[in-house]
């Protein structure tokens, strides 16, 4: 009797055991099931949401590209710059678009021209102007620029903060990733937008930069091109501001 028992308990015991590795291997099935799921929706809406960034990326591009239009034409119209008026035309242009983080307007300045020119600055007020460019690997430190045979230096800029005000001068050739965006705009016409880099008030953003020529039919020799670009005009933006005016979806 007690080796039946026994026996009994023993496939009892099997039965118990087998049992138990069938519902383990169902909750592991179940739970795999259920992570592959949600693994599945969150690539979907990482998918969209990216999506979502690139969209409206892409329409802060187009929406800058049209300012930088309405700049050209301003500039056209105009010979002698007002930067009262200029301010207020900016200001009008960042409110509509918040994303846009600063307008800057350049004027090109020959070698033989720098004196005259920085003269002519500081009758209008601005005592210390300077043209400048980074010190070499630090992006922060800003010392007269090296000699060259023609340059862009920032004279305006919207808003005028206090972190930004340095920046007045600022040779934009010297800049190699703003040059090359420079370099692209004047030899086709159109607006070129930099690479993403460190910006001197902080953060991470890029520029978009068009050239204002002095003719309207263009040589096709592109080197031709830059005799006729005295003047540049752009826009800048932050990548947090971009971010920050995004949904997205849970």
């Amino acid at each position: 009797m007690n080796s039946a028992n026994t026996a009994f308990e023993k496939s009892y015991r099997h039965i118990n055991i087998w049992l138990a590795v069938v519902c383990a291997t169902i909750l592991v099935l179940m739970v795999m099931l259920v992570v592959n799921n949600s693994i599945a929706t969150l690539k979907q809406q990482l998918s969209e949401n990216a999506q979502q960034v690139f969209q409206s990326t892409q329409e802060d591009l187009h929406a800058g590209k049209n300012v930088l239009d309405g700049y050209q034409a301003y500039f056209r119209t105009v010979d002698i710059v007002d930067y009262r008026k200029l301010e207020d035309y900016s200001r009008s242009i960042r409110k509509e678009h918040p994303f846009i983080y600063m307008t800057q307007y350049m004027i090109r300045v020959e070698n033989s021209e720098l004196p005259e020119f920085l003269s002519e600055r500081r009758r209008e007020g601005y005592a210390t102007f300077r043209v400048t460019e980074y010190a070499s690997n630090e992006f922060r430190t800003l010392v007269p620029a090296s000699e060259r045979s023609v340059y862009y230096p920032l004279v305006f800029m919207d808003p005028m903060e206090i972190a930004s005000l340095p920046l007045l001068g600022f040779d934009v050739l010297s800049f190699p990733l703003i040059r090359d965006a420079v370099d692209e705009a004047i030899r086709s016409g159109k607006p070129r937008a930099t690479k993403p880099f460190n910006m001197h008030t902080g953060g991470t953003g890029y520029v978009i930069i068009t050239p204002v020529y002095t003719a309207d039919d263009l040589p096709d020799n592109p080197i031709l091109r830059y005799d006729l670009a005295t003047r540049l005009v752009a826009v800048a933006f932050k990548t947090d501001n971009i971010l920050h005016g995004i949904t997205i979806n849970d």
